[in-house]
């Protein structure tokens, strides 16, 4: 297998010059907050309201997480990671929204069947943006630019349009493929067609797990190198 195959410059340039800005208002795309609904019936606020300003909250516990740990590994981050996941999660259920993708209760990670996927990616996107996207006036180049040490930890955000991509390359062997539990005997996520559809922490860490590995070999983030598919 010939992992330089694929142009991992192009997505490195692809990744820089990704569109959003590290703010409230900058981060989220309506594409993905249609992936939320309200519970119930009644009336409240919309995802977009109630998601949208929870960037700085969750960007700010990220900020601590760097400030405060000398030497950051994927180690630490991870716990940190999984614990946010729970809380933002926590937050988005108590203010009346949910992810319209069901059925992650196997592990009973959450306190309902709620797909582990549809809060990671979000926070993951948080997390990427809080870094890597400029603030007008404030972080021109980002909070923490691209080759800051954070950027071996952070999680790729998976949804559709990086599977698009990913798949054809495990399908004619430049990649290898992703052993995750949900695709049973496949070699590669043919079933895999929404950010919802990873319902379980245990697939999800799978597929961390396996872009960190290339990255490593390739030698630069995991976000330039699989996020950088979109």
């Amino acid at each position: 297998m010939d992992l330089t195959k694929v142009d991992w410059n192009q997505n490195k340039q692809r990744y820089k010059d990704r569109e959003g800005e590290g703010t409230i208002d900058g981060w989220i795309s309506g594409s993905t907050l249609r992936a939320f609904t309200k519970i119930g019936t009644g009336n409240g606020l919309r995802p977009s309201e109630v998601i949208c300003p929870l960037f700085d909250d969750f960007g700010e516990s990220l900020e601590k997480f760097i400030l405060t740990n000398a030497d950051i590994n994927r180690v630490d981050f991870d716990e940190f990671h999984a614990e946010e996941v729970i809380r933002f999660h926590k937050i988005i259920k108590e203010l009346g929204i949910k992810s319209r993708a069901r059925g992650g209760n196997k592990n009973d990670f959450f306190d309902d069947d709620s797909s582990y996927n549809s809060f990671a990616k979000v926070l993951n996107l948080i997390h990427t943006h809080w870094c890597h996207r400029k603030v007008p006036e404030k972080f021109p180049k980002g909070r923490h630019p691209i080759g800051s040490e954070i950027d071996d930890c952070l999680h790729v955000p998976i949804d559709k349009r990086v599977i698009d991509k990913l798949k054809p390359q495990v399908k004619i062997g430049n990649l290898p493929p992703i052993l995750a539990p949900m695709f049973g005997k496949s070699k590669w996520p043919i079933k895999l067609r929404s950010m919802g559809q990873i319902r379980e922490k245990e697939d999800y860490i799978v597929f961390q797990k396996y872009f960190r590995e290339i990255a490593d070999k390739i030698g630069i983030s995991p976000v330039e190198a699989f996020e950088g598919f979109w």
